[in-house]
Parts: structure tokens; sequence; C-alpha cells
């Protein structure tokens, strides 16, 4: 497969940023996120916390204040822990930038009796069960929440050789614009997700080729990209 179009369905401003990076390297790159970010006028916890976890880097952006306490504080990858650094904070990131990664990383603190998950709607509660199931008392923040944009979805689909998918929600998305349409009757697209998780949801629509990468990093991306041009 030849370096063609690239659709990158993440939100801003993590989309841009991609493509920049990817155009550095070849790629022809369609911005044109499937998601949008509205802030949701929560008020912050009052309770303090032993830790405190961010899911994203919109969580870090919308939060109307930081918790309170002697807490230690976990980022989901590092684009979130760079906003956090912002703040003067001590985070810690796990290798697998997921909640799975979150809950092992937390293990370590032993003592610890409440924690604070702070991020958007909709999102797993995988991180909050696996902490309750510990013992601790577990409160979610969700400062923001995911819309899906009027977007000419199969069009985009059509134009791009291999779509980026971060999300479920995003796979969700394009599967629900794509099924009854003669879209649907072509070659299944290419597409790089980010999990397991996703990469079992995509492979029961039949709607699409699938690669997992080992994350949302650009050589993650790269590295993905090299195994979808050797299956074409």
């Amino acid at each position: 497969m030849n370096r063609g179009a690239l659709w990158i369905t993440r939100t801003e401003p993590g989309a841009s940023a991609l493509a920049i990076q990817l155009a550095e390297q070849g790629y022809n790159c369609i911005t044109e996120p499937l998601l949008e970010i509205e802030p949701i006028d929560s008020k912050p916890p009052a309770t303090s916390y032993d830790l405190v976890f961010y899911l994203s880097g919109h969580a870090v952006q919308n939060a109307q204040s930081r918790p309170q306490g002697n807490l230690a504080t976990f980022a989901v990858g590092d684009a979130t822990a760079r906003r956090l650094k912002e703040y003067d904070l001590s985070v810690e990131v796990p290798l697998t930038h997921s909640s799975e990664g979150l809950l092992t990383l937390s293990r370590e603190y032993r003592d610890a009796k409440h924690a604070l998950i702070v991020c958007g709607t909709p999102t797993r509660d995988f991180l909050a069960r696996g902490l309750q199931d510990r013992g601790l008392h577990v409160d979610t923040y969700k400062v923001y929440q995911r819309i899906v944009r009027k977007i000419n979805v199969g069009d985009l689909y059509q134009r791009s050789e291999v779509i980026l998918i971060e999300s479920l929600q995003c796979l969700q998305a394009i599967a629900r614009s794509l099924l009854g349409t003669n879209t649907t009757n072509t070659v299944p697209k290419a597409i790089i997700v980010p999990s397991e998780r996703i990469a079992d949801a995509a492979r029961d629509l039949n709607l699409f080729r699938v690669t997992r990468s080992q994350g949302v990093k650009l050589e993650h991306m790269l590295e993905a990209l090299n195994r979808v041009e050797l299956c074409d």
C-alpha cells in the first residue's frame, strides 16, 4: 500500500498534532475528528483523597479545581502527564497507557483508602470497579462529555485508506453511519486501534480490517502502519 490518506478521528488538539507528525513521515492526513469535547458544569469534590487519576488531557483541562489532600497523582498517558505537570504536580504514568495500566500501578499504594477518578463521559468503569474490589472508596468527577460531530462519515470512509480510531465511541459512531449503506458492500477498510477491547468490537462488526497498535504515540502509529502495509 502506498502512503495514502489516513483519517485521524481523535479529538483536538491531539488530531492536528498527530497529523503534523505523520505528514513529516510522508502520510497524507485527513484531520476530521469524529467527536468534540463539551465541558460539564459539575461541582468539584470537597473530599480529600489518597489517589487521583486523570484519564485524559481533557480531564485536566476541564476540571474546575485540583483535588485536595496528600495524594498521589496518576495520568493515563504522557500527554495527560504533561498537562498536569504545568501545575507543578508530581505525576506517575503506567507503562501501559490504559485503565488497566493505572490499576496495576496503583497497587503500590496499599494504604490508600480514598480515590478520585477525573474523566469524561461516556467512560469505562473498569478502573473504578478494580479499585473498589481492593476496598477503596471511589468517587468519579466527570468534567466533560464527548459529542458526535455532524460530518459526512461515508465520504471520509471512502476517501481514506486507513482510519485511526482511538476510542470505542468513535468506532461505534462510524459503524452506525455505515451500516445499511452501499459503503458496507466495499472491501473492508483498514483501521488501527490502540487496544484489544476496541479491536474485538471492530472484528465483530465485519466492516474493517483491524490492526492493533501498542498505544497512541507516533512510534506506535508508525509501527502499526508498517504492519498494515505488509498485509496488503
